[in-house]
């Protein structure tokens, strides 16, 4: 287990396909990055950008700052191997940049505009080790946004609009609210899905899903993770089942017997 510890992304992998598990984790065949983790990251890195900042600050810096630094990022990570799904492939690599900036730089002014303003970092990308339990590593994992006001947030970027009780089910959040009461000993006063949704044709906006987690999800989550645990540490490496979505945008997909 790299590290000696569990990551989040780790978990969700091991149950998604244990197979590219076993080529990320245990072989350490590392793959380009795709359009859609591109467009992820960079996002992301624009708003630890602009939130960091913000802990003094308490304001918001000039939308164009965030624009230019994605921009930069993105222009810089596409010069890169980039793994592209044939349908990408037959766009082309440029062709294929161009619509990440574009949808990027939508999502950064609908994020600047609806959901900047009503935040006050606390900390941001925090992370924690929580306690799995005896002869377990323990569970890594970094908070995205904690805000003064105690609300743990974890931004999101999508095409299509999420179901109304996406963040009942989110499993990051739930590692988030163990992270959480380890870090100060309580729980958070909410726990948040901010999505900035820009569908294909361009259109935007910001939604924003809140729950909070009950024991009994915290329990079903930890024995998730144990569970993933005991699979590594046996070396149990299920693939999925052929119709997987995964299979058919993972860049193990030639290399793989499955």
């Amino acid at each position: 287990m790299e590290r000696n510890y569990i990551s989040f992304s780790q978990i969700n992998l091991y149950s998604l396909c244990g197979v590219q598990y076993y080529y990320r984790y245990i072989a350490g065949i590392k793959t380009p990055s795709s359009p859609a983790q591109i467009q992820g990251k960079n996002f992301h890195a624009a708003l630890e950008l602009n939130l960091r900042q913000k802990i003094d600050s308490g304001a918001d810096i000039p939308l164009q700052q965030m624009e230019d630094f994605y921009t930069d990022a993105t222009e810089k990570a596409f010069a890169d191997e980039v793994f592209l799904k044939a349908a990408e492939a037959e766009k082309g690599k440029t062709a294929v940049r161009d619509e990440i900036l574009k949808k990027g730089l939508i999502a950064l002014k609908t994020y600047h505009r609806e959901h900047a303003p009503g935040v006050q970092p606390l900390e941001v990308e925090k992370g924690f080790f929580a306690n799995l339990g005896e002869d377990m590593p323990p569970l890594y994992g970094i908070i995205d946004l904690i805000t003064t006001d105690l609300r743990v947030i974890d931004h999101k970027t999508a095409s299509k609009s999420p179901s109304e009780g996406d963040a009942d089910k989110s499993q990051q959040l739930s590692a988030y609210a163990i992270g959480f009461n380890t870090l100060y000993g309580m729980d958070p006063t909410s726990l948040e899905l901010q999505y900035t949704v820009v569908t294909e044709k361009g259109n935007a906006k910001a939604v924003t899903l809140k729950t909070q987690r009950s024991k009994d999800q915290i329990a079903r989550f930890l024995n998730r993770a144990r569970a993933a645990v005991h699979g590594i540490q046996k070396e149990v490496f299920c693939p999925p089942d052929q119709s997987s979505w995964a299979c058919g945008c993972c860049a193990y997909r030639e290399m793989c017997q499955f």
